[in-house]
C-alpha cells in the first residue's frame, strides 16, 4: 500500500482522542489490509475519505470516536463512486444558435400556418 495512504489513514484514526484507548494499530492493520484487497479503489478516494473524517465532514460520523473499519471502508467506496460519477463522459453543452428577427418572424408565421392547417389555431 502507498505510503501516502498509510500516513493519511494513521493520521485520520489518530486525530480522535478516544482512539488512544483502543487498539489503533490493529484497526489500522485491518482497514489497510481490507482496502488493499478492494479492486478499483483509488488512492485518491482513500485519502479524500481520511481527510473528510479528519475534518468532521462525513454525515453521521462521531466527532469523538474514530470510524469503525467497515464504516470507513463503506465511506471509501462511496467516495470512489462519487469520483467515478463526476469523471464520467459528458455531452458538452452546445448553445442554441442566435437567430435574426426576420428568422423568428418567419418561424412564427410558419407555426401559425401549420396550426391553422391542423385545425388547432385559435383566433383572438
Amino acid at each position: 500500500m502507498d505510503e501516502r495512504i498509510e500516513a493519511e489513514i494513521s493520521l485520520c484514526f489518530n486525530n480522535f482522542p478516544q482512539s488512544q484507548a483502543t487498539d489503533t494499530e490493529g484497526l489500522l492493520f485491518s482497514v489497510k489490509r481490507t482496502l488493499s484487497n478492494i479492486e478499483g479503489m483509488s488512492a485518491e478516494a482513500i485519502i479524500r475519505t481520511c481527510q473528510a473524517y479528519s475534518a468532521g465532514d462525513v454525515k453521521g460520523q462521531s466527532l469523538d470516536w474514530p470510524p469503525a473499519g467497515p464504516r470507513f471502508i463503506r465511506t471509501c467506496r462511496e467516495m470512489q463512486a462519487a469520483m467515478d460519477y463526476a469523471r464520467r463522459p459528458q455531452i458538452p453543452h452546445t448553445p442554441e444558435p442566435e437567430h435574426s428577427d426576420e428568422h423568428r418572424a418567419m418561424m412564427l408565421k410558419r407555426l401559425g400556418e401549420l396550426s391553422k392547417s391542423l385545425g388547432t389555431h385559435q383566433e383572438h
